[in-house]
């Protein structure tokens, strides 16, 4: 008895390892809206973050080294880079990772539920096709929530410190001598 929940334990350990996310491929993210020219086409949605934290959705009206435009509600809102923190973009939904978790999730429910029913009962069936019968049930609930998730793709961020600030160097003249001010604003 005690041998066979020391196996079950080891078993739903291996199940946790391989369903767990892994590390994300790098993707390619933007830093000037020259980089951000390729990433995005015209009537896609994007969710433009400004330096003063307010998110703003909208569909692409524009976009040039300079500016981005985006139509919301009738009107057009333009964005210089110095005012952007991020822009992300809608692609697609997230159905295969909400399958994936459903398939693990059932698969451990069905592999536990199905080894304490089997407890000595030849009658009883087998852990895996309970794991395995709870794991279909589990992805398609799992790609059923996944569908109604949309799924945002990071293309700009604002090198850290730049957006919003801006710095200059002004000559400084005196009647009594001179030099140079520095001026930093936000």
């Amino acid at each position: 008895m005690c041998r066979s929940r020391a196996v079950n334990a080891i078993v739903i350990g291996v199940m946790l390892c391989l369903w767990s996310p892994t590390t994300a491929a790098a993707q390619r993210v933007a830093v000037t809206f020259d980089q951000l020219l390729p990433l995005i086409k015209s009537g896609e949605i994007v969710f433009v973050t400004a330096d003063d934290d307010q998110t703003v959705k909208g569909s692409l009206a524009a976009l040039t080294p300079d500016s981005l435009v985006i139509a919301v509600a009738g009107r057009r809102v333009t964005f210089v880079p110095a005012h952007v923190r991020q822009v992300r973009v809608r692609r697609g939904r997230a159905t295969k990772n909400g399958a994936l978790g459903g398939l693990a999730v059932g698969a451990i429910a069905g592999f536990v539920l199905g080894s304490g029913l089997k407890n000595g009962d030849s009658w009883a069936p087998s852990p895996a096709g309970v794991a395995l019968l709870f794991g279909g049930v589990g992805a398609g609930i799992g790609a059923l929530v996944g569908t109604a998730i949309p799924r945002h793709k990071l293309v700009y961020e604002a090198r850290p410190g730049t957006a919003g600030k801006s710095i200059a160097i002004v000559p400084y003249v005196a009647r009594g001598g001179g030099g140079v001010r520095l001026m930093v604003s936000r």
